[in-house]
């Protein structure tokens, strides 16, 4: 007997059980391979994004040039430099300058402070307030205050003219008691020029005025009578 082919296996057929199974199995990996898929391509466009915008900011922000700022010396400061180098400096050749010593202070020099300390200090005088100057004040009439009432002369002139009667002067007397003004308000023209000078000519007693002395104004009245 010759040797064959041999016998095709049977396989028993899938129950629907099974086969529910076997379909969800494929759903659920071919889900889980799409979600996979979609996660690498979400962090690939990411990361491009990144990489791009850090280029553009290189490219948008130069780098700062950098200069160099050559100093250029003259030649009086090349030469000053080399007489700089070749002398040795003054700082070094210098000594330092000792600190002054602290002088302690001798027993007399302590006595003269202490005298000072002690000395009463003088406070000048208060000088008495200049006296309050005041306008001057009226007498009325003056005759009778008069120390010296100078009696007037009689002109010629006027003796022929016959001209007579009272002659009013008013005057000014100072803080002396001195007629320092004088002019006629009334009486006789021939008799006025006599009057005002005998009046200047006159001396009154001072007038005091709260222990003060004060200027007096008034009349002195002269009576010409022809003979």
């Amino acid at each position: 007997m010759g040797v064959g082919m041999p016998a095709p296996a049977i396989v028993p057929p899938e129950s629907p059980g099974e086969r529910r199974r076997n379909l969800a199995l494929l759903w659920a990996l071919g889900a889980l391979i799409i979600g996979i898929a979609a996660v690498a391509v979400a962090l690939i466009v990411t990361r491009n994004r990144s990489q791009d915008n850090a280029n553009q900011t290189a490219a948008s922000s130069p780098a700062p040039a950098r200069t160099e700022v050559a100093t250029a010396s003259s030649p009086a400061d090349t030469a000053n430099k080399q007489m700089a180098a070749a002398t040795p400096l003054e700082s070094q050749s210098r000594k330092p300058t000792p600190a002054p010593e602290s002088k302690t202070p001798t027993e007399k020099e302590l006595q003269l402070k202490r005298e000072e300390t002690v000395r009463p200090v003088s406070t000048p005088k208060q000088s008495e307030p200049p006296p309050v100057q005041r306008g001057p004040i009226s007498g009325g009439v003056l005759n009778g205050k008069a120390i010296h009432l100078a009696k007037p002369a009689y002109p010629a002139i006027a003796r022929s003219a016959h001209a007579e009667g009272i002659v009013m002067v008013q005057v000014l007397i100072d803080e002396n008691g001195d007629v320092v003004s004088a002019h006629a308000v009334s009486g006789h023209p021939l008799l006025q020029a006599s009057a005002v000078a005998a009046a200047r000519a006159s001396k009154f007693s001072p007038t005091k005025l709260g222990g003060q002395p004060v200027k007096v104004s008034g009349v002195i009245t002269y009576n010409f009578v022809s003979q």
